[in-house]
């Protein structure tokens, strides 16, 4: 079997909280049987991807496999670390796993709490502008922001999150002011 190699690429890992305490103490018991569930933070594409896999390994685990939502990626995350460690929670979580801790205080640790299954997919970060922007290239954009310090916006999820992420490295690397509008207040700008 092949090592799992971790890698700084943005992604979605399926996680489980210690796969090495199924084996404990000698006592050898076929997996699974009970429930396994499947927990992901609600609506999103960790949710999807979740459901898709809830579906995919319940026949071949011979057993029923949920899916639960948790309000936040935090959330989710905090409720595997709080599960036992069995192998029958299991989480989908993404970059912000592996983010927030350095962000703000969480009550799990990414590397004693978790071990990565598999890597689900890959999400590059893109760049792209509005058609009525002046701009042709990123030379362009950047040139645009600096001659408009905090008149261009850019959409991103929360605050930590890797499009946030990638959008203040922007700023960084290319010296400009432009503001960061989340998705939450791009949705409710929308609605009125």
């Amino acid at each position: 079997m092949p090592r799992l190699k971790l890698t700084a690429r943005v992604g979605s890992y399926f996680c489980v909280l210690h796969p090495h305490a199924w084996g404990r103490r000698g006592v050898r018991q076929e997996y699974p049987n009970k429930l396994v569930r499947i927990i992901s933070s609600a609506g999103g594409g960790n949710e999807f991807k979740a459901r898709l896999i809830a579906q995919g390994i319940t026949g071949p685990l011979g057993q029923s496999v949920i899916v639960e939502t948790r309000a936040t990626p935090i959330i989710a995350a905090e409720t595997v670390a709080k599960a036992p460690p069995d192998g029958y929670t299991l989480l989908v979580g993404g970059a912000s796993l592996w983010l927030m801790p350095l962000m703000q205080k969480v009550s799990y640790d990414v590397v004693k709490d978790f071990s990565p299954i598999s890597l689900m997919e890959r999400s590059p970060s893109i760049l792209v502008a509005h058609s009525s922007l002046p701009v042709k290239s990123v030379k362009e954009l950047i040139s645009l922001a600096k001659a408009r310090p905090g008149d261009l916006n850019y959409s991103s999820a929360a605050p930590g999150s890797t499009s946030w992420i990638a959008g203040a490295l922007f700023k960084s690397m290319a010296g400009v002011n432009i503001v960061s509008v989340t998705t939450k207040a791009v949705d409710q700008r929308s609605r009125h």
